[in-house]
């Protein structure tokens, strides 16, 4: 597969019609789930499938800058609950104008009210991703009788992970034959180690505007970043815990938070209280994403649960080294103490010790970054990705396609 954009959407490619993918979001925010989509979108087969969008209008509007430069057909639908009938209606019609071959939902939540209309609706093949272990769900919820209903409409799911394949199969009790595991995969050429060297357009407005009270030489300070939203799953409260118990070897770095969310202004206080408010930089929500992380010399993601997540993998390719939590999808992307460090989710103090080890040793942190890239050449890579998924594509098609000469 050539990957790079191939906007010729809706012609045919030989004598075969190409096969229309809609997928399917009903998040409002932009973060690693939303990527993954915009990833597919930019670098899907054009020769070979035609795709369109459907989500919420809110998120609709933070994809714009990238939806026009893909040319992808895009609708505002927004489906939280079975009593959104206007929402139904208008998705219904959306499937009969547009006729998709696949639908491809993402994440169980909108899986639950495009699969069913989906198939309702005639769609051929319906397919989820799942990037998640749902650990927020208690009481009945967390009994999946809902999911395994609306599974009964998917033909084939995608994990992200094997953590997340566990999951679907231990806790949901999804048919392992049912699923197939696809590693979220990342732009070796976009993200590269090569970049970080290379001069940044906007990095010194990015260096410059971080607002930090300095102390000595700025130069000398290690960068160390959160980049995920503002949300209870990220961990940044133990993060933030973590930098307090550095005390004074906290001057010796600069931390960024990128990322908007619910609790930014319970952050920003409990940052004040724990008395690291000047040493602390919330950036909200960026669009250059790339240029922050290619400040960093220590990426950390103290989340509480992750599919596989897509800043680690990022990072990792830039040659970052990096934190993780031991939860879920994320040591499947760090190995620990050969591409980086992964300590128990929910303990500051570990979190503590680790960064304390990063910021002191400089030659740890270029080794493990060096590591990692090659970890990403061999296993992560953007490509395979794609490729595995538009076979899922094909195979699920194939099956469920009527055979013209038997009907």
């Amino acid at each position: 597969m050539r990957l790079r954009p191939d906007l010729s959407a809706g012609v045919v490619s030989g004598e075969l019609a190409l096969k229309k993918v809609l997928y399917f979001l009903n998040s409002g925010a932009r973060g690693g789930v939303e990527e993954h989509v915009l990833c597919l979108l930019r670098w899907l087969d054009r020769e070979a499938f035609d795709p369109v969008l459907v989500c919420p209008a809110e998120l609709l509007k933070l994809l714009e800058p990238e939806l026009k430069a893909y040319r992808v057909r895009s609708y505002p639908v927004c489906i939280r609950k079975w009593t959104d009938f206007k929402d139904i209606r208008v998705y219904w019609r959306i499937l009969k104008q547009e006729k998709p071959d696949v639908v491809h939902s993402h994440l169980f939540f909108a899986t639950l009210y495009a699969a069913p209309l989906s198939k309702l609706a005639g769609v051929p093949a319906v397919v989820e991703t799942a990037h998640i272990r749902e650990a927020w769900r208690k009481g009945i919820k967390k009994a999946f009788f809902i999911d395994r209903w609306a599974y009964g409409y998917v033909d084939r799911i995608i994990a992200v992970s094997e953590a997340v394949k566990r999951f679907l199969t231990g806790s949901k009790g999804v048919a392992e034959g049912k699923i197939t595991v696809i590693r979220n995969g990342v732009d070796l050429e976009r993200f590269s180690a090569a970049y970080t060297d290379q001069p940044v357009v906007g990095l010194d407005k990015i260096k410059k505007g971080l607002g930090f009270r300095n102390k000595g030489n700025t130069n000398q300070r290690v960068k160390i970043g959160v980049i995920g939203r503002l949300a209870p799953q990220k961990g940044h409260k133990y993060f933030f815990d973590a930098v307090r118990l550095l005390r004074d070897k906290a001057d010796k770095a600069e931390f960024l938070i990128a990322g908007e969310g619910s609790l930014r202004k319970e952050l920003e206080n409990l940052c004040q209280a724990y008395g690291i408010g000047h040493q602390v930089k919330f950036l909200g929500f960026r669009p250059d994403i790339k240029d922050i992380m290619a400040s960093l010399d220590i990426l950390v993601l103290p989340s509480l649960f992750e599919g596989l997540p897509l800043v680690a993998l990022e990072a990792s390719a830039m040659g970052k080294a990096v934190i993780v939590t031991n939860v879920d999808g994320s040591p499947e992307v760090v190995l620990n103490e050969e591409t980086g460090l992964v300590v128990p989710p929910e303990d500051s103090k570990a979190l503590k010790e680790a960064m304390e080890v990063l910021i002191f040793d400089d030659d740890l942190r270029k080794k493990f970054g060096e590591r990692a890239r090659k970890r990403m050449e061999d296993h992560f890579d953007l490509k395979k990705q794609v490729t595995e998924t538009e076979n899922i594509y094909r195979r699920v098609l194939e099956r469920n396609t009527p055979c013209p000469v038997c009907s």
